[in-house]
């Protein structure tokens, strides 16, 4: 009787050594998908949609702006995101305008954001004359920003003030450069070169 006492006792001993290797492998198997995903899933910035707008509400100047639909995805804090638009002029690209998208925290959401560039200057002047002729506009998109990874935010001391992020001090924040080529035809229609 002792020794079934001690067997029965034994058994339980090994279930609890079974039980505590599986909560280990388990707990060891989810912190390494964590890391898996939190690799896999880069952050992303699309440009979903860019055409040219134009305001003839003033007969004595066509006020002509440029929109960007912007898509960002993944978890991310970023800093201002700093939008040129170059147009091609006489074999190279001369900026015809600027645009400041405000940083932001958005988690894991995805965020849209738009962009209105008012472009100026002769290669914009040209642009447009050969856009009413029907020519096309080779337009390049040139968007740098800095980026964090949600999990590296707890190294820096300023992350969040009223949603607005503050990378610029951060030794974890990633500088992110995006260009982007399209052409513009007479119709309006935007087409992707690269």
């Amino acid at each position: 009787m002792i020794d079934e006492d001690r067997c029965e006792k034994s058994m339980t001993d090994e279930e609890r050594v079974h039980n505590f290797i599986f909560c280990v492998c388990a707990v060891m198997s989810g912190i390494i998908m964590c890391i898996i995903v939190s690799e896999v899933m880069s952050s992303h910035i699309y440009i979903q949609q860019l055409h040219i707008r134009e305001d003839s509400s003033n007969s004595s100047y066509l006020n002509t702006s440029i929109v960007m639909d912007l898509k960002f995805e993944y978890p991310l804090y970023s800093d201002d995101l700093n939008i040129t638009l170059y147009c091609a002029a006489y074999q190279s690209f001369s900026p015809i305008g600027y645009y400041v998208v405000p940083g932001f925290n958005d988690g894991f959401r995805t965020a849209h954001r738009e962009a209105v560039v008012v472009p100026r200057g002769p290669s914009w002047d040209e642009a447009r004359r050969r856009l009413a002729q029907g020519s096309t506009v080779e337009l390049r998109v040139e968007m740098t920003t800095r980026f964090v990874y949600r999990e590296n935010c707890r190294h820096c001391d300023n992350i969040r003030e009223s949603e607005k992020c503050h990378c610029s001090d951060c030794p974890d924040a990633t500088p992110v450069k995006v260009v982007a080529d399209f052409l513009v035809d007479g119709s309006g229609e935007v087409s992707r070169i690269s």
